[in-house]
């Protein structure tokens, strides 16, 4: 079975950090993605989808210090997926991104000059290679 994603999206927040007992960093981020398309009666419409991003260890840490609200982020990861119940004894699932390499696309507003350098890797430098699609 497989269980890859790859996501060209806008960052909606600044990315938190945290860590956990044993000193790993986790970064937590959102993104947002808007597919657009045409209606039944020709018009083009915009629909947006918001999902939450993870990644951990020396990537998470990268991520904080790198990436900023409303960036242009292409995520390499998997999809997992969550689950609990509330107080109310109902079952809920929530799908997260595991970011395994996050790639810096572009940053908000800037002049070409200002934008990164080769889209600039975010990435652990041991698993510094290239995506290929």
């Amino acid at each position: 079975m497989i269980n890859k994603v790859f996501i060209m999206a806008r960052t909606t927040r600044e990315p938190i950090v945290r860590y956990t007992p044993n000193g790993t960093a986790i970064a937590d981020l959102s993104v947002a993605y808007n597919r657009n398309f045409k209606d039944k009666d020709g018009n083009w419409q915009e629909e947006p989808s918001f999902f939450e991003v993870n990644c951990f260890g020396e990537l998470a840490e990268r991520v904080v210090s790198k990436i900023n609200k409303g960036d242009l982020i292409l995520i390499e990861g998997r999809l997992q997926q969550e689950s609990w119940e509330t107080k109310e004894n109902e079952k809920r699932y929530k799908v997260k991104i595991i970011a395994e390499k996050i790639k810096l696309i572009a940053k908000p507003k800037q002049t070409q000059e200002e934008q990164p350098k080769e889209n600039e890797e975010i990435i652990p430098p041991e698993e510094d290679d290239d995506i290929v699609f």
